[in-house]
């Protein structure tokens, strides 16, 4: 069975934009990493064994009146995304 860094399920690439994250019916235990059409990362989705998303760690989006730092953080409880927090290194998926 996986970590966290290289789940189980597979890690699965796709170019969109931000907001367009798959958010029903991930594979389960698996990790999409989200890329923009300049090769930049923008967003990782962590889903749980039943493909639901668990975790967001948000790398570039808009910043209007700079209140994001990034990379940040996002945890999904009961298919609601969280505001955004701030964990240490030993608190981080990857």
């Amino acid at each position: 069975m996986g970590g966290a860094c290289m789940p189980s399920g597979g890690v699965n690439n796709i170019v969109d934009h931000i907001g367009r994250m798959p958010h029903k019916d991930g594979v389960p235990n698996s990790r999409t990493d989200m890329y923009n059409e300049f090769g930049e990362k923008i967003q990782a989705r962590w889903y749980d064994w039943q493909g639901q998303p668990i975790y967001d760690r948000d790398y570039k989006h808009g910043n209007k009146g700079g209140i994001h730092e990034f990379p940040h953080d996002h945890r999904w409880t009961n298919g609601e995304r969280g505001d955004d927090i701030k964990m240490d290194n030993s608190g981080q998926f990857c």
